[in-house]
C-alpha cells in the first residue's frame, strides 16, 4: 500500500505541474486576448501532464475527486489529509512559479482591476448561480471518473472502455467542461485550483497594493466542487444500479 508521505509528494508534484502550466496559459490568454477555447485546451493539457506525474497516488489533484474517492471507499479516510495537503501546497507552488515567469507582465498590469483573474477564477454571474454551475460541472467530472468502464474482453472482442483513454480521457472531459462553463465561472472544478493561487496572489501582490483578491467569492469555487463531488457519487451509484 502506498505510504501517506508518497501520497503527499505525488499529489504535490502533480498539482504543481498542473497549476503551473494552466496558469501560464491563462496569463498568456489574458495578455494576448485569446478566447476561452485556447484557455480550455491549455488547462486540459495541464491536467493530463499533472495527472501523468501523479500516477503513483492515483492522480487526484483535486479535493473534489479525493472526497468522491473516500465516499465510495476507494481510499481510506486517514489518507485524505495527505491528499489535501499535497494538492493545496502544489497549487501554491505552481502559482508561485507562474508568478515568477510573468513577474514583469504582472507588474506592468498592476492597475488592472480584475488582475486576480490571472490566478483565480472570477464569475460573470451571481454567486448563487456560479455555485450551482460549479456543482453541476464538477458532478459530471466526478461521475465520469467513478463510472468510467474498465477495459474488458467479451466473447473474444476486446473493449478498451473509457478508462482505456487513461488521463487523456479526464483531460478531454475537463476541456469540454471548461469550454462550457468557463465564461460563466472560470471553471474551477477544483477547490485547490482556485484557493492556492488566490492565496499566493494575496501574499505576493495584494499586500503590496495590487487590486483586490476578491475573497468574497472564494468560497464558491471551494464549496461548489465539493458539493459536486457528492452529487457525482450519487450519479455514479445510480448508474451502477442499472448495469
Amino acid at each position: 500500500m502506498i505510504s501517506n508521505i508518497s501520497i503527499l509528494v505525488s499529489e504535490c508534484v502533480g498539482t504543481t505541474a498542473m497549476i503551473f502550466i494552466g496558469l501560464m496559459v491563462t496569463i498568456v490568454c489574458a495578455l494576448r486576448g485569446m478566447n476561452q477555447l485556447v484557455a480550455s485546451a491549455g488547462w486540459a493539457c495541464a491536467v493530463f501532464a499533472g495527472a501523468s506525474l501523479a500516477d503513483h497516488s492515483g492522480a487526484h489533484l483535486n479535493p473534489a475527486v479525493t472526497v468522491a474517492q473516500v465516499l465510495t471507499g476507494k481510499i481510506m479516510w486517514e489518507q485524505v489529509p495527505f491528499y489535501l495537503i499535497g494538492q493545496l501546497s502544489g497549487a501554491c507552488f505552481g502559482a508561485i512559479l507562474a508568478a515568477e515567469v510573468f513577474y514583469m507582465d504582472l507588474h506592468a498590469n498592476r492597475e488592472l482591476e480584475n488582475l486576480v483573474s490571472w490566478f483565480a477564477t472570477s464569475p460573470r454571474v451571481t454567486y448563487l448561480h456560479a455555485l450551482i454551475i460549479e456543482c453541476l460541472a464538477t458532478s459530471i467530472l466526478v461521475s465520469w471518473i467513478l463510472s468510467s468502464p474498465r477495459a474488458s474482453e467479451t466473447e473474444g472482442v476486446f473493449n478498451f472502455g473509457n478508462s482505456g483513454l487513461g488521463y487523456l480521457g479526464v483531460a478531454l472531459i475537463v476541456f469540454v467542461l471548461s469550454l462550457a462553463v468557463g465564461e460563466q465561472t472560470g471553471a474551477a472544478l477544483n477547490p485547490a485550483r482556485d484557493l492556492g493561487p488566490r492565496i499566493v496572489y494575496t501574499l505576493l501582490y495584494r499586500t503590496r497594493g495590487y487590486p483586490s483578491a476578491n475573497w468574497r467569492y472564494a468560497w464558491v469555487p471551494v464549496l461548489g466542487p465539493l458539493l459536486g463531488a457528492g452529487v457525482g457519487v450519487l450519479f455514479s451509484s445510480l448508474l451502477q444500479e442499472f448495469r
